[in-house]
């Protein structure tokens, strides 16, 4: 692997080769294949609940619920109301956009590689780096904007780099202007933070040698741009006022550094070792340096040695602003600009509980593209140990993002409500069920169950049935504390069961089938098990109805689990 490209002073791609389609085809196949072949197994969960109602719903009572979420602006709700109104409302066209821009994401980066320009293996890691990275396979298995967010932001970065590429040779047009406006008002109809990404463009172009003129015709697109953005705007300002963020975005707190860091570092890949963010972080400034360094001029195959004294005197005669190649420090100021204006917010004294990592993802793509320009830098300037420079490297950085990735290949990410359902409508069919959080249980569990199988569970509960299920969440106290409240009032446990999703057990569901205390016991049902996706798949489709029915006592539980007997709960442990 070797970084050199095409001579040319203005040459900011190469030409189009075989050995790009093929490479391109091959990681193309790889992130589908990581995103599309878990879907089955992905149950919708509470923050997909709300795409499910606004898809649902009347368009003048879908705009309303958009206007009162007051966290994502209208753009992705609008087109997947518009996607499901044609493909019909299901799990799998609810998430189609997401899981579209994901793939797409992978594409994007290969195309931003180019765009250094990158030789094809380089092209290549970086697209395979966003195939395989494990953060953003999970977006990209979500029916929320965040995906469709990131792949805008490299879309928008390219558009950025055509205007400049088109700057520099004197060709360009009115609708290169008008690309950029409109792709910049995307960003902000899709996210509000896609403003802080306009805003870290911006800035590049600010801090470029480019000519007055080029600079006040971005800034005007910009501004056109926030403009058309203020009706949106001034219609949520009420919104605001009458509930701020709180009730959406309260229980996010404030970040620490931290926090920050682990946001940067992410984009490296994260081991669990003692240290492990500052080892990925470590990586990404040393490659992040080298990128800038390297391609801070636009490179040429005629003289490495002339390649390198540019970039020396690019540094020291120009104090490390963008020259002719603005490609790594637009990467890089779309890497750090956006979390960190985000991190200021949500300090004090501002304090907005607004710092929270799926609203910067977009910033770990154009990282993932700057250190792999980084690694060629590296192997470029190896002489004849660039290919083992450029190998061993690559290897280094497929390896941090596929370790933790591989860790929840086979095991569903998300608590599996799609069983719950089930159950409610075969084993506990007739049984009145309700739980604690309509907003993140009731809403997947009823779009399993096929009707409003699932209430809210009253202050007062006023029942006559004998029995009940409860869902709720045992690690918020304030759910707990509600169920304790039944048990106190005459109600007892039966039967009990908790679901979860991969690495994540304390933040599962627990199924509660309570009776009244001067009830018969005449519940027939088979005795269930603990049903946990973390570790072996125990709540997959054929491990369900093959361990329904079965007698506890004939199980060996998952550590920490809670099996059922007729009776009651029996610790697992």
């Amino acid at each position: 692997m070797h970084p050199t490209t095409q001579s040319g002073s203005m040459q900011t791609t190469r030409k189009w080769s075989r050995g790009d389609t093929i490479f391109l085809l091959l990681v193309l196949l790889i992130g589908a294949l990581l995103r599309f072949a878990p879907i089955g197994h992905e149950a919708i969960d509470g923050d997909e609940g709300f795409t499910l109602r606004v898809v649902s719903a009347p368009f003048s009572v879908a705009w309303e619920m958009i206007q009162r979420d007051l966290v994502h602006p209208p753009l992705f709700y609008l087109l997947v109301k518009a996607w499901t109104t044609i493909a019909g409302i299901s799990a799998l066209n609810l998430r189609f956009l997401s899981l579209i821009s994901g793939v797409g994401a992978v594409a994007l980066a290969y195309l931003l590689a180019r765009r250094f320009p990158l030789r094809t293996p380089y092209c290549a890691l970086a697209a395979l780096l966003v195939a395989i990275c494990d953060t953003h396979i999970y977006f990209s298995q979500q029916a929320r904007s965040y995906s469709f967010f990131a792949a805008l932001v490299l879309v928008f970065a390219l558009a950025v780099l055509r205007l400049d590429a088109a700057s520099r040779a004197s060709t360009l047009r009115p609708w290169h202007w008008a690309m950029l406006t409109g792709l910049a008002l995307l960003l902000c109809y899709t996210h509000y933070v896609g403003a802080l990404y306009v805003v870290a463009a911006w800035l590049c172009v600010i801090a470029s040698p480019r000519d007055r003129a080029f600079k006040l015709k971005v800034t005007m697109c910009f501004g056109i741009a926030a403009v058309l953005f203020l009706p949106w705007l001034i219609g949520e300002i009420g919104v605001y006022r009458s509930k701020g963020l709180e009730e959406n975005l309260g229980w996010e707190g404030l970040p620490g550094f931290y926090d920050l860091r682990a946001i940067f570092a992410r984009a490296v890949g994260i081991l669990e070792i003692a240290g492990g963010t500052s080892v990925a972080l470590i990586i990404l400034v040393v490659l992040s340096v080298a990128a800038l360094r390297r391609w801070n001029d636009e490179p040429s195959v005629d003289s490495t040695r002339a390649a390198t004294r540019s970039a020396r005197a690019s540094i020291v005669g120009y104090g490390w602003v963008p020259r002719s190649n603005i490609a790594p420090w637009l990467l890089l100021s779309l890497t750090v600009v956006p979390p960190l204006l985000l991190f200021l917010a949500a300090s004090k004294p501002f304090a907005l509980p607004v710092f929270a990592y799926r609203h910067l993802l977009p910033s770990v793509l154009p990282a993932i593209v700057l250190i792999t320009a980084g690694l060629a830098a590296l192997a470029g300037r190896a002489g004849r140990a660039g290919t083992a420079v450029g190998l061993a490297g690559a290897l280094l950085l497929v390896a941090l993002q596929a370790i933790p990735t591989s860790k929840n290949v086979g095991s569903p990410r998300r608590v599996p409500y799609d069983q719950i359902a089930r159950l409610l409508n075969s084993e506990f069919a007739g049984i009145p069920a309700y739980t604690t959080y309509p907003y993140g249980i009731g809403a997947p569990v009823n779009f399993y169950a096929g009707a409003e199988r699932i209430s809210t569970l009253p202050e007062h509960l006023d029942s006559s049935a004998p029995r009940i299920v409860l869902l709720f969440r045992p690690a918020l106290p304030e759910e707990t504390r509600q169920v304790e409240g039944l048990i106190d009032s005459g109600w007892t446990v039966e039967r009990e069961l908790y679901f979860t999703n991969a690495g994540e057990s304390q933040f599962g569901t627990k199924l509660q089938v309570l009776g009244r205390r001067d009830a018969p016991t005449t519940f027939e049902a088979n005795p269930p098990l603990l049903l946990e996706a973390a570790g072996e798949d125990l709540v997959g489709d054929a491990e369900l109805d093959d361990e329904l029915g079965a007698a506890a006592d004939d199980i060996d539980p998952p550590a920490g689990g809670v099996v059922t007997v007729d009776g009651g709960p029996v610790d697992g442990r």
